[in-house]
């Protein structure tokens, strides 16, 4: 894994904690998850791929061929629940499915919860607003690796994006003025 990679990481997101090397499979997996707490963000946590953005995935709106990595920050979060294995499973299907997950997307949870006592149901494919601007995209070498932020939504939450559009949904929660790291927040008011 890259150094440089693991330094833009650490500078935004904090100095990394621990690490995991999971697979639903039973095989090694190319990439591991990682936690890291106290960066940009204090009193926040967060879950990352790291060495994902080693895969080239096609973006499904475009020809273009996109290289990222995933994390979920949360607040208020008693240790890391099941949060490493979902990370996990999704970055896996990433790349078996060879589909990079671009904004605005809304990925389900294959258990019903995507972070286990929580109302949270699927994740939202975020730009990462909440950190600075250079934080969004790391160039490593000739490869530029976009962050995508995973937001835990509920289900009403993922039925408006749906029905909305993404864009809506991001206008909803600026107005609604949401902490999306608290993992106590409370839901989008309905319409």
């Amino acid at each position: 894994m890259t150094p440089k990679l693991i330094q833009h990481l650490e500078f935004y997101l904090g100095p990394i904690r621990q690490g995991w090397r999971l697979s639903s499979r039973g095989t090694g997996e190319p990439f591991q998850i990682v936690e890291t707490s106290d960066g940009v963000l204090q009193g926040v946590n967060s879950y990352s791929t790291l060495g994902l953005s080693n895969f080239g995935l096609a973006s499904p709106i475009s020809q273009k061929i996109i290289h990222h990595e995933l994390f979920v920050s949360l607040a208020n979060l008693d240790g890391p629940r099941d949060v490493p294995a979902v990370i996990q499973q999704l970055a896996e299907k990433t790349i078996d499915t060879n589909c990079a997950l671009i904004r605005g997307r809304v990925i389900s949870g294959q258990t019903g919860h995507v972070i286990s006592g929580t109302p949270f149901t699927a994740f939202y494919v975020a730009a990462p607003v909440y950190w600075p601007d250079e934080f969004s995209v790391c160039e490593v070498g000739e490869m530029s690796v976009v962050l995508a932020w995973l937001v835990p939504i509920t289900n009403r939450e993922s039925e408006f994006v749906s029905r909305f559009g993404w864009s809506a949904f991001e206008d909803r929660l600026i107005e609604a003025e949401l902490d999306m790291c608290d993992i106590n927040r409370k839901e989008l008011p309905e319409v």
